[in-house]
């Protein structure tokens, strides 16, 4: 039986690709490297935005580079390049806590703007952890503090690295194709399931145990 329900923020409860995107083209901008693309940029498997500028040949410290992302992340937000919840987010967080899953947030998105931006999901989430950029650690520890075993926890997410980070630490995982990475990249990782949108986990077995 699944004990507990972990996911990702941004791409799976929160279209925030737009925000995001603006905010890249202004970091890579202060870096001096030349524009990416829109698919170009969501299709990188690298995890965060300091592995993203790192493979790009940039030598800040992880430090700078968050800080500039987050400058960065407020412009647009000032500029009116907002992020959107996912419409059936509400309803499939309810069914989820309903059927008495411990429910928690975990994503590499800045722990300030996670905050404001969660507003009335909030009261569904035991824990609303971000700006982590070791997802497989803070998972592990997750777990270790429920006193529950792996295979009772599932996490849900919209790239690779989420996948990666859940299965690594014994949990069940779950694909969502509305976020960052395509059906056809995600269908190359070690998912338990893979849905097109939130509504579809009402549907799966798993959560019917």
């Amino acid at each position: 039986m699944i004990k507990i329900v972990g996911f990702d923020w941004s791409g799976t409860l929160s279209d925030d690709r737009n925000p995001v995107y603006h905010s890249n083209q202004l970091l890579m901008e202060h870096y001096r490297l030349p524009p990416i693309s829109y698919i170009d940029l969501f299709q990188s498997t690298e995890s965060n935005v300091v592995e993203s500028m790192q493979a790009l040949g940039v030598t800040d410290s992880p430090g700078r580079i968050i800080a500039n992302y987050e400058r960065f992340y407020r412009v647009a937000i000032e500029e009116e390049i907002h992020p959107v919840i996912y419409s059936d987010a509400e309803e499939s967080l309810r069914y989820l806590r309903d059927a008495g899953k411990y429910l928690f947030v975990l994503s590499s998105h800045p722990q300030e703007f996670l905050s404001n931006e969660v507003n009335g999901l909030g009261r569904f989430f035991s824990e609303i952890i971000g700006s982590c950029h070791n997802k497989y650690e803070a998972l592990k520890r997750i777990i270790e503090q429920a006193k529950v075993r792996p295979e009772e926890c599932m996490y849900i997410g919209d790239s690779i690295s989420d996948i990666r980070a859940g299965k690594n630490a014994g949990m069940r995982t779950i694909a969502i194709t509305t976020g960052y990475h395509t059906r056809e990249m995600l269908e190359e990782t070690d998912y338990d399931y893979i849905v097109d949108s939130l509504s579809e986990l009402e549907d799966l077995p798993v959560f019917m145990e």
